[in-house]
C-alpha cells in the first residue's frame, strides 16, 4: 500500500494524475497533452497485433480487434488466417447491425445502450442474410452473449 502510494504521489507531483477527492483520481493536465493527438488505434493495434497473430493461429480463423463508436465498428486490427477472402479492413467502419464483430459487440452492450441503438432504426440489408428487425438483433444479442459466458 505504501509503495502504490508513493507511486500516485509521484505522479501526481508530474503532473500525469490530480487527484479529485478522497480515492478519487484523474488524468492529470500532462497526461492529457502528451494523449493529444494520439488514436486508440495508435494504442491498442500495436499491443494487440502479436495476441492476434497468436489466437488466428491457435484458433486457425481470422481475428479481428474493433471499437464501437457511434453505431459503428471501427476494425483496429485484422489478423487473416488463410486463403479464405475476408471483408474487413484495418482502419474500416462497418454499421454495427451487419458485422459479425458488431453483432457480438452488441451482445456485450447494456440494455439502455441497445435500446437506443434498436430503436434509431434505419437498417439496411447489405446482403441477403442482413438481420434489419430490431427485435431478431435483440434475439441474435442471446445467441452472442454465450462467447461472453452468459453475460448481458
Amino acid at each position: 500500500m505504501a509503495t502504490a502510494h508513493r507511486i500516485m504521489q509521484s505522479l501526481i507531483d508530474r503532473g500525469f494524475v490530480m487527484r479529485t477527492g478522497r480515492a478519487d483520481y484523474r488524468l492529470g493536465s500532462v497526461a492529457i497533452t502528451l494523449a493529444q493527438g494520439v488514436s486508440v488505434r495508435d494504442i491498442l493495434a500495436p499491443a494487440a497485433r502479436p495476441h492476434l497473430l497468436s489466437l488466428s493461429k491457435h484458433t486457425q480463423s481470422n481475428t479481428h480487434l474493433g471499437v464501437w463508436n457511434d453505431g459503428m465498428v471501427a476494425y483496429l486490427v485484422k489478423r487473416r488466417y488463410g486463403k479464405v477472402p475476408v471483408h474487413s479492413a484495418e482502419g474500416a467502419q462497418l454499421e454495427g447491425y451487419c458485422s459479425a464483430l458488431g453483432k457480438f459487440l452488441l451482445s456485450g452492450m447494456p440494455e439502455d445502450e441497445l435500446d437506443r441503438y434498436l430503436a434509431d432504426g434505419g437498417f439496411i440489408a447489405l446482403t441477403p442474410h442482413t438481420i434489419t428487425d430490431p427485435e431478431q438483433l435483440r434475439a441474435d444479442r442471446g445467441y452472442s452473449a454465450s462467447w461472453l459466458g452468459g453475460r448481458q
